[in-house]
């Protein structure tokens, strides 16, 4: 039977290489030993399980989708030495001060005095937040 070569050029599971020669299959790979190497592909990673969330039909397909994020970001957080308890008081802090997404408020413009918090802040990258209209 041919088989068949495909470039992948990704961060796997550490069980991905063995099942694949388990099913005859070989793999090229190599070790990320470089951690800046290696965030870049959890970050590459990230990026690819989100696609994979929002590309789920069912919600079984969503739940396995969210666990692979969640294992991501944990290995995300255990490279650059975050504690989960760590995070879990940020989010307890912005809820505090921010709240969370309960009314669904969904910001078209925001209209701000010169020199303001909001403003600098505004200001500081215009690429995301560009001006429309100045007073």
């Amino acid at each position: 039977m041919k088989k068949h070569t495909f470039l992948l050029q990704k961060l796997a599971r550490d069980k991905i290489v063995e099942q694949t020669e388990a099913e005859g299959g070989t793999v090229e790979y190599r070790i990320l030993e470089d951690s800046v190497e290696f965030l870049d592909a959890l970050t590459q990673k990230i990026v690819e399980e989100l696609e994979e969330v929002f590309s789920a039909e069912n919600k079984e397909e969503l739940i396995k989708e969210l666990a692979d994020v969640e294992e991501v970001l944990a290995a995300f957080k255990k490279l650059v030495n975050i504690d989960q308890k760590d995070i879990n008081a940020a989010r307890a802090e912005k809820l505090k001060l921010k709240g969370d997404f309960t009314k669904r408020h969904y910001i078209e413009t925001m209209t701000v005095q010169a020199g303001s918090r909001l403003y600098k802040y505004c200001k500081a990258d215009p690429n995301k937040y560009p001006e429309v209209d100045a007073e």
